[in-house]
């Protein structure tokens, strides 16, 4: 199970030994930086929401100013969509399966 599986990552910060090679690598061209960077694309790419929650929560100061890709600035943008959106279902504004709330309580 997918969800059970990303609980498991997120509650262990199974992320923290990648964190820590990305951390070594930061400056470098390599194959490691490269799996790093292509990791992050394909979670933001996928839009995996609790993966995204958890990276950008704790480590987001890691990878924050790096400006030789978009990767990491294009999660933190993913990451405030979400919650966003999150805040758009809770004050009833958006619904959970992404339609619009009219004035008049129906859906658009």
């Amino acid at each position: 199970n997918e969800a059970h599986c990303n609980k498991y990552i997120v509650k262990k910060d199974l992320f923290s030994g990648v964190i820590a090679l990305l951390k070594q690598h930061l400056h470098r061209n390599n194959l490691i930086n490269s799996a790093i960077i292509e990791l992050f694309q394909f979670l933001r790419t996928k839009n995996i929401k609790p993966l995204i929650k958890y990276l950008v929560e704790q480590y987001r100061s890691v990878y924050e100013n790096i400006e030789y890709v978009d990767t990491f600035k294009q999660l933190i943008v993913r990451y405030e969509q979400n919650e966003e959106y999150e805040k758009d279902v809770q004050n009833g504004s958006v619904s959970p399966d992404g339609t619009h709330q009219t004035w008049g309580g129906g859906r658009r």
